[in-house]
């Protein structure tokens, strides 16, 4: 960026948490990706654009329109205007999704309990703002985990602490453990954030037995889950777990969907299903969700109404349920990810008992991202070279961790390439990670 060095405001500072560990996760990969145009990138998460349909769904803008013309029997003209206009905080399609939540989550929740928001990411903003008090409070995160949520509670000075995770999600001892060192110092832990399916950056999938024992330890201390399910509704509808929100007897778990992985980003929307009543200090009942719409009118008073039809509409179209028309979706991933194994077995594995001994990766039931290990350290200079001498990008998982850790570690994403270009992507870096090893030998 070019600055007018004659021209800048003196003894002016910023937020001091948006440090350089925040530029180099976001920065870093944006620009090695633009500094290299042409390599194969195994770093973004992102949904496959073939399956957009773009044109299609906004197409059902009008069913939508249709929907409330026969719901309030209100003049069709008067109707679109109001959707252009200002609007209610919660959303305009809560009924749907109400439905939608029934037939596809087995979730039972009232329209009122819900709030369409921007994207996920809106999301989590709102939750942290809303029930955390930033001198007394902690929030507890998968380690390694997504780093929107850790990376929002740095920069907004929310205390933040790593729960580490393995092949079954979340460790549940560990957690026990966590929440009964940080009690004892006099914090309390409000929030724990999860993504029990696919997990993001691991691929892991949380048991049905892990996910009753955390229900039953957020009930014995007293602290709420917030539940990522972006990966949850691209799965096989005969091997998908139930959510935690449908296990949620003692409504502990605030849900968090989001349609840009399902849909396409562009759509911009997700949404939160709270229906906890609470009680204060001293006595006093409230609706948790209707204190998150106070915070959610201060940061975006409402989330766009046009997008919310083109949703509600194609929602309709589809009879409320998304399972069957997403079914070439998941079974486009599978493909891609079996590719990526297949891959990874033939132009690796397959020499383990020479050059790429210490290298193994795991093997995810669905979701975007396979975890991989590497017997040397995955640096910046690593990642360069790859990119500069082999056409091929990766993603270092130390980005993921709250502190240290992953050093040694990088997550392949599949969700957006090719077949062919997976194949020959994996194969320029078992290339690369050949020239590597073959030096130390």
């Amino acid at each position: 960026m070019n600055l007018d060095r004659g021209n800048f405001l003196k003894n002016y500072s910023l937020n001091d948490k948006i440090g350089e560990k925040f530029k180099d996760v976001i920065g870093f990969l944006n620009d090695i990706q633009f500094k290299f145009p042409e390599a194969i990138s195994f770093v973004a998460g992102q949904p496959d654009e073939n399956y957009f349909e773009v044109e299609s769904h906004l197409s059902k803008f009008d069913l939508f329109v249709d929907h409330l013309v026969s719901k309030t029997e209100i003049n069709r003209a008067k109707i679109i205007n109001s959707i252009g206009q200002y609007n209610k905080t919660k959303g305009i399609i809560n009924d749907i999704l109400v439905e939608y939540l029934k037939r596809d989550e087995n979730i039972y929740i009232k329209e009122s309990d819900l709030i369409v928001t921007v994207g996920a990411q809106e999301a989590f903003s709102i939750i942290l703002s809303t029930v955390c008090n930033r001198s007394t409070d902690v929030v507890l995160v998968e380690d390694p985990g997504y780093m929107g949520v850790s990376s929002f509670a740095k920069v907004f000075d929310f205390s933040i602490e790593g729960v580490e995770t393995g092949i079954n999600g979340i460790d549940l001892d560990v957690l026990k453990k966590k929440i009964k060192k940080i009690n004892r110092s006099g914090k309390k832990i409000k929030l724990l954030y999860v993504i029990p399916d696919f997990q993001n950056p691991s691929g892991f999938c949380m048991p049905i037995n892990n996910r009753l024992g955390l229900l039953k330890l957020a009930e014995q201390y007293n602290f709420l889950i917030i539940e990522d399910s972006v990966y949850n509704s691209i799965t096989d509808i005969r091997k998908k777990k139930p959510t935690l929100k449908s296990l949620d007897e003692n409504r502990r778990v605030i849900f968090v969907a989001s349609f840009s992985k399902l849909l396409f980003p562009g759509l911009r929307l997700g949404f939160i299903g709270a229906n906890q009543i609470m009680e204060n200090d001293i006595g006093e009942t409230f609706s948790l969700i209707d204190q998150m719409v106070k915070v959610k009118a201060l940061l975006t008073n409402n989330t766009p109404t046009i997008n919310q039809a083109i949703l509600g509409g194609i929602l309709i179209h589809h009879n409320y349920s998304l399972q069957e028309w997403s079914k070439p979706r998941y079974e486009n991933y599978q493909a891609k990810k079996n590719k990526m194994l297949d891959s990874l077995n033939n132009h690796i594995k397959k020499f383990s008992d020479s050059w790429s001994q210490g290298i193994y990766w795991n093997e995810p039931d669905g979701g975007f991202f396979i975890k991989m290990t590497a017997p040397f350290e995955i640096t910046l200079e690593i990642v360069i070279e790859c990119a500069e001498k082999f056409n091929v990008i990766i993603c270092p998982m130390r980005y993921f961790y709250l502190k240290s850790g992953g050093e040694f570690e990088l997550r392949l994403t599949f969700s957006n390439l090719s077949l062919e270009t997976i194949e020959i992507g994996i194969r320029q870096l078992a290339s690369y990670f050949k020239s590597i090893l073959s030096k130390e030998k």
